[in-house]
């Protein structure tokens, strides 16, 4: 841990680190002070007044670049300064002044207790959009492996596959390209087998690959040498195991009647127990700070629910009961929701309730309203995903895959993978980390990837 030489003579109540390593903290009285971090060296300030003053509300941004600041605060310009190094100083004169745009204070948004009502407000936009098809997908790759689970490595250059079976199962590393098997995981055991699997997660780096299902158990392997590192008993079933955005810890979450929900740390630390639980689909938005779940048909605790992470986390709760409202979607008469997905960008929440697609926008608080003939509603959904380049794929108990706009609801492509004619498909779905390729397995039928048609 650095100590600077001196303390700190005011309150901090904001900060964020530059382009080029400044340190910029804001005061309670509205002064910006910028710092050299690792010596704690003092580069310039800016006053903007008394932070009791409502009228001296501050706001600020940097560039990506760190080369330019941006202050605001009501009935005051938006003003641009010149960011100096941490080998230079700060250059008084500003830069521009924007004076078309002010800003106005934000009131938070409240926190929701477990047995408060909350409503949506209804849809205020209406979006117009095309219904002609996009470009045909295209079948790129078929690889002979059994499975309905799957996952992309972060970089895209191998695929774990693995299935739901009643029988042992290992898992299987894959080439992507040529479907060449590079690796096969088991446990550390006599009984090396893998039994009732139900989730496959790769840690962000690459490092790690994590897998867990009807025992309970969170097993991570070192991708490296092949062998299990970490070995954690949570929980009586686990449905849903997915990393946090910088791999610091997992979300776990099982639809049984004893499962327990909630995040581990990789050594095993439980750091939160989440209530409701019952959760059978998690997803982190891209910062981290949220966690959305899908939630099964049990009394109260169905529905989709958005978790205050950064919240929930420094308190160090046990019970982790920080839900952000508007955006806890009781399910009402709808039996259950089976899946949860957040937009590359974080601006909206796309989930499965009572089989229909439902999307949020997250800035508004409002439900986008697709005015148009085709309605994913009519079909039975089961999974969604979103890829980084915004394509929204629905996946459907016929077998069936939607591509999406998310915003309009355009209908891009329509994937029909199923070609022995299942009356119910238990397949699994993912995007390639660049976005342009999107792998389907669905138990016995072969792994196949395909092109997707740019949205």
């Amino acid at each position: 841990m650095l100590r600077w030489p001196t303390t700190l003579e005011f309150d901090v109540v904001d900060f964020t680190f530059s382009g080029h390593g400044v340190l910029v903290m804001r005061s309670r009285d509205n002064v910006l002070y910028l710092f050299e971090p690792g010596t704690g060296e003092l580069l310039g300030h800016l006053s903007f007044g008394s932070g009791t003053d409502q009228d001296q509300w501050l706001n600020f941004a940097l560039t990506a670049d760190g080369a330019r600041l941006f202050t605001a605060s009501p009935n005051t310009p938006v003003q641009v300064w010149q960011m100096p190094t941490v080998e230079g100083s700060l250059e008084d004169d500003l830069v521009e002044e924007l004076d078309v745009i002010t800003l106005t204070p934000i009131t938070p948004t409240p926190y929701r207790s477990p047995t408060a009502t909350y409503t949506l407000q209804p849809p205020t936009a209406t979006f117009t959009a095309s219904v002609t098809p996009g470009p045909p997908v295209r079948l790129l790759r078929s690889f002979e492996v059994e499975g309905n689970i799957l996952a992309y490595s972060p970089g895209g250059a191998t695929i774990a596959v693995t299935c739901a079976c009643i029988t042992p199962q290992s898992i299987k590393i894959l080439d992507a390209q040529s479907g060449r098997e590079l690796q096969r995981l088991e446990k550390p055991l006599s009984d090396k087998s893998l039994q009732g699997l139900r989730d496959l997660a790769f840690s962000p780096d690459g490092q790690w690959l994590a897998a867990a299902g009807v025992e309970g158990i969170v097993f991570i392997w070192d991708l490296e040498s092949g062998l299990v590192v970490h070995t954690h008993n949570v929980s009586s079933w686990i449905h849903n195991l997915t990393f946090s955005p910088w791999g610091e810890y997992l979300a776990f979450g099982g639809v049984a009647t004893d499962s327990k929900s909630g995040l581990i740390s990789i050594e095993g630390d439980i750091l939160a127990s989440l209530w409701p639980d019952r959760i059978i689909d998690f997803a982190f938005s891209p910062d981290g700070r949220m966690l959305a779940s899908a939630h099964k048909e049990v009394g109260s605790s169905r529905g989709i629910h958005v978790w205050d992470l950064e919240n929930c986390i420094a308190r160090e709760r046990v019970y982790c009961t920080e839900l952000l409202a508007p955006f806890n979607i009781e399910a009402g008469s709808d039996p259950s929701s089976t899946s949860v997905t957040f937009s590359p960008d974080g601006s909206l929440l796309v989930g499965v309730m009572n089989y229909e697609l439902r999307i949020w926008d997250l800035m508004t608080g409002t439900e986008l309203n697709w005015p148009m003939s085709y309605r994913p509603h009519d079909l039975q959904l089961q999974k969604v995903a979103i890829s980084s380049q915004g394509i929204l794929a629905a996946g459907d108990r016929d077998c069936n895959i939607n591509l999406l706009v998310p915003e309009t609801g355009e209908l891009l492509a329509t994937i029909d993978f199923d070609d022995k004619g299942d009356d119910i498909c238990y397949f699994d779905m993912a995007f390639s980390p660049d976005g342009t390729e999107l792998a389907i397995t669905n138990f016995s039928q072969p792994l196949t990837i395909w092109s997707l048609p740019g949205p």
